[in-house]
Order: C-alpha cells, then sequence, then structure tokens
C-alpha cells in the first residue's frame, strides 16, 4: 500500500493533488507545528491576467502551536475576490458554491483544508482514502523522518511517496530498515487555458477548476512519474 503525507493546504496546487492521486492513503500531517507565511492558508490564483496572493485570515498565528491548534476567523473577504477573478471562466457556477463554502467557513484550520482537498476529488468523482495523522496512533513525540516512519507502519504501508522536495530529508537506507520502501513523485505540469495572454503555472488548483472539464483535470492528475532515490 502506498502512502502519502503532507500538511493540509488551502487549495494547494495540482501537483500536491497528484501526489494525492498517486497513493492508497492521504495522510494530513495536522499534528505538526504551523508554519507561517507558507501554503498553510494561502495561495495564488489569477487575477486581471495576473498571479494573485490570496489568505484565508487565521486567529493568533503561533509557530509553537500545531496546525490543529489554529481556527480560521470568521471574517473573511475573499469571494469578491473571487468573483471578480473567474466571473467569466467557463466552470463559475459548477465551482464558486464548493469555492464559497471553504471561503466562507471557520473553525479547525486542518480540518477546513482537508475538507476543501475532499471536496476537490467528490467533485472529479474520485474515490481516496484520507485521514489526519492526528487521529493515527503513534508517538507523536517524534519528529521528521521518525515520525514519517511511525506513520506509515501505523496504517501498514509499505511504499511512502513523497514530492521531489523532500530528497534531502528522507533517508532511503532509514526507510528500507523500516522495511519501506522511498520513492518520490516528480509531477508533470502541463499547461491549460487561462484568463491570461501568458500561461503562468504552479497556482492553486482553483484555476484549473474554473478553466477545464473534470476529464481534462483527471487527465493531468495522472500525469505523473514515481522515481526511486
Amino acid at each position: 500500500m502506498k502512502i502519502g503525507i503532507m500538511q493540509p493546504y488551502l487549495f494547494p496546487y495540482i501537483g500536491y493533488f497528484q501526489l494525492i492521486q498517486a497513493v492508497d492513503i492521504f495522510v494530513f500531517l495536522d499534528d505538526v507545528n504551523y508554519i507561517k507565511r507558507g501554503y498553510i492558508n494561502r495561495n495564488e490564483i489569477l487575477l486581471n491576467g495576473h498571479p494573485h496572493r490570496f489568505t484565508k485570515p487565521v486567529n493568533q498565528v503561533s509557530q509553537n502551536r500545531f496546525i490543529n491548534q489554529h481556527q480560521y476567523s470568521k471574517q473573511c473577504n475573499l469571494i469578491t475576490v473571487f468573483e471578480q477573478a473567474y466571473k467569466n471562466a467557463p466552470n463559475y457556477t459548477a465551482i464558486m458554491p464548493m469555492l464559497t463554502s471553504i471561503l466562507n467557513a471557520s473553525g479547525n484550520v486542518a480540518y477546513v483544508n482537508g475538507s476543501a482537498i475532499k471536496l476537490v476529488f467528490e467533485y472529479l468523482g474520485l474515490h481516496k482514502q484520507f485521514a489526519f495523522s492526528s487521529e493515527i496512533e503513534h508517538d507523536t513525540a517524534l519528529r521528521g523522518q521518525d515520525k514519517i516512519i511511525a506513520i506509515c507502519k501505523a496504517v501498514d504501508a509499505l511504499t511512502y511517496v513523497n514530492p521531489p522536495g523532500g530528497r534531502s530529508l528522507y533517508d532511503e537506507i532509514t526507510f528500507a530498515r523500516a522495511g519501506l520502501e522511498l520513492t518520490f513523485l516528480s509531477p508533470e505540469l502541463g499547461s491549460y487555458p487561462q484568463l491570461s495572454d501568458e500561461f503562468i503555472p504552479s497556482l492553486s488548483l482553483i484555476d484549473m477548476l474554473m478553466m477545464n472539464s473534470e476529464p481534462a483535470i483527471v487527465e493531468q492528475l495522472n500525469d505523473y512519474k514515481l522515481l526511486r532515490e
């Protein structure tokens, strides 16, 4: 069984969704410290043909508390931004209600972000297995590579799949000693129609959802390779 483990991000780019597509179970790593100015509560869309950073407000952010110990604010003025950005997009009517439900949601940051990702897969008609690391019995005092291995073993995974950026963080020999195969996702980030004169890659998946049919998005989700170290 293949497993992927990542912090729960808010509508991340397609590479994140490709990782989920590549595994049998995906675990939202929610019992780790919050990262300020990261992608947990923000990403980029196109606004008037240019990249635009959007941020969903979080109450009392602290890097000394876990992601799941943070709450989204009840105040969020992003709806108008997205309406302005995508009112002329072909899938605006289909995507905006889902987007509105997440942007208006308050409460636990990890849960809201995880719910957003689940909604995307439901929209695409893809059935995936999800879990939160805080719900998996393991030694929560562990950090880094040791924590990842503990989670893998707790769910009887045989292969851990990680984005290419994790190559410097994990050691193949250590995983092998734990009975795990270490592999890395190599995403193929193809172009697609945008509301821009020039294609801009690695935006939030919202941009792709607004502009493409479900089959076209699923095709891109499957456009990756799994590589060993």
